[in-house]
């Protein structure tokens, strides 16, 4: 109401205010007291697209007098009373025929004795407050669709038609820059198929630097792309599908990086009007949110997929265990043989069913000693049940994490199958055992083959001494042949 006071004020003065009101962006129109058309400045007539002057000038703004009769009347309420007043959405006549919805102001105009000598209207352009309602629309629609994990094509088909609906004028592209600097279409709502294919093919090409690529370089203007050279590579593809025009903007993540382009393609060549290039711009930062939202979903999909392929991998499961409510989040190998609890949160008593029960005692109490101790992980070693009811060994190793006074909240961590490799551990071990055997076995027959020589010796010494005494030479043959069997025996243990 200021403003409409202010103006009043402006078209109720001399001349010289012809100048100012020229340069009002606002529309003015003003009535004398007996409504007719008084004043109508510049910015009122591109508006509305009225005649400059005239006889038909005249007749629409009677036009005018009429349509807002219909809604009140407010000239002349303003007229009686001398109160300004506001009409939100009012539709002005336009000069083709067709309306304009603003929101009006009306003030009187008062001469120097305070009487009221007419009435001053002014509007302003409502395109930019339609742009906003417009750019608040599709962002509220885009954002519905990146909540519910919609495809980013989806999404940014969204944002290209909403950028449409501003700029009617041209058909919209995104394009999206891959890790290798490539770009491809994400979304073009309104162009034709085989321009999507011919500019990715284009895009992946060695011409790619004298064309595509500049779309994401700085915003760039081409009011011709037939005459420029700076989209030489691209001409073509625009007469085949008969384009002119080029105007592009680079969308940028929230670290600054370029990550792709929003670009109008037009049928005719053409400079952006007022507001076209703003246009654009509402909806980059849109278009960010989206494909930085797709591309972390995409990391973290890649994460799981690495952490799956882990667990495959070498680990029979991996385990999120909270410490305060004692349930657990399982993802384990399909094709383990062991019975764990299928992905979802199990109680900690399950898997405590699971380890054997000579086991049991001692695996809890070391995961409460390490929990106590303040120790930052736990590793335990035990018998887990099979799905066929056998036990087999596994490695439990996991992380604690901590709250700031040291509780212990979440245990994180994996089980690893160690059943072979015990096995192993018990073969190393039989054959170690069995080395030490033969050691002694070794020391004991070579001791025994000392003795046995002693023996042998003094066998052979009485049978000789024994020649002329049967009975003698008998009983040393006997211990002879005796000590030959025992040094026998003992070269067959040393052998």
């Amino acid at each position: 109401m200021a403003r409409a006071a202010a103006i009043r004020d402006l078209v109720r003065s001399d001349a010289s205010a012809d100048a100012v009101l020229a340069a009002l962006a606002h529309g003015v129109i003003a009535f004398d007291s007996s409504l007719r058309l008084a004043a109508c400045n510049p910015a009122a007539v591109r508006l509305l697209g009225w005649p400059a002057a005239g006889a038909e000038r005249t007749a629409c703004a009677e036009r005018l007098r009429t349509a807002l009769a219909a809604e009140g009347d407010a000239l002349r309420a303003t007229l009686a009373d001398a109160s300004p007043r506001q009409l939100d959405d009012i539709a002005l006549p336009c000069g083709d025929g067709g309306s304009l919805r603003v929101a009006l102001d009306c003030a009187p105009m008062l001469d120097a004795s305070g009487i009221c000598v007419g009435v001053a209207l002014s509007f302003a352009d409502p395109a930019p407050r339609l742009r906003l309602d417009a750019v608040r629309s599709t962002e509220a629609r885009a954002l519905e669709l990146i909540a519910s994990g919609a495809d980013l094509g989806r999404v940014l088909d969204e944002v290209a038609a909403g950028l449409e609906r501003l700029s009617p004028r041209g058909f919209a592209l995104i394009l999206l820059e891959g890790e290798d600097g490539t770009l491809r279409v994400a979304a073009a709502p309104s162009l034709p198929q085989g321009f999507r294919e011919g500019f990715n093919r284009l895009a992946a090409g060695s011409a790619a630097a004298e064309g595509p690529e500049r779309l994401t370089q700085a915003p760039l203007v081409v009011p011709d792309i037939h005459a420029d050279e700076r989209l030489r590579s691209l001409r073509p593809l625009a007469r085949r599908f008969g384009l002119r025009g080029c105007w592009s903007m680079p969308i940028r993540d929230s670290a600054g990086h370029v990550v792709g382009s929003a670009a109008l393609l037009l049928d005719r060549a053409a400079e952006p009007a007022q507001g076209d290039l703003a246009a654009m711009a509402y909806f980059l930062p849109l278009a960010a949110v989206a494909i930085e939202h797709q591309r972390k979903d995409d990391a973290l999909r890649l994460g799981e997929e690495r952490l799956r392929c882990a667990v495959n991998a070498g680990m029979e499961a991996v385990r999120d265990r909270d410490l305060r409510s004692g349930r657990s989040w399982w993802n384990h190998r399909p094709d383990s043989v062991f019975d764990f609890e299928p992905d979802e949160v199990s109680a900690l008593a399950e898997w405590a069913c699971g380890i054997h029960p000579d086991d049991l005692d001692e695996t809890r109490a070391s995961l409460l000693r390490a929990i106590d101790a303040g120790d930052p992980g736990w590793e335990s070693r035990y018998r887990m049940r099979r799905r066929d009811g056998s036990y087999g060994h596994v490695l439990d190793r996991a992380v604690l994490l901590r709250d700031s006074d040291g509780r212990a909240l979440r245990l994180i961590g994996g089980i690893v199958d160690i059943s072979a490799q015990i096995e192993l551990e018990e073969q190393l071990h039989q054959a170690q055992r069995l080395e030490s055997i033969g050691q002694l076995t070794g020391g004991v027959a070579h001791d025994f083959n000392n003795l046995l020589t002693v023996i042998l010796g003094n066998a052979e010494l009485l049978q000789e001494l024994g020649q002329d005494r049967p009975a003698l030479a008998d009983l040393a043959s006997m211990i002879r042949n005796a000590a030959q069997r025992g040094a026998d025996l003992t070269q067959r243990l040393l052998a």
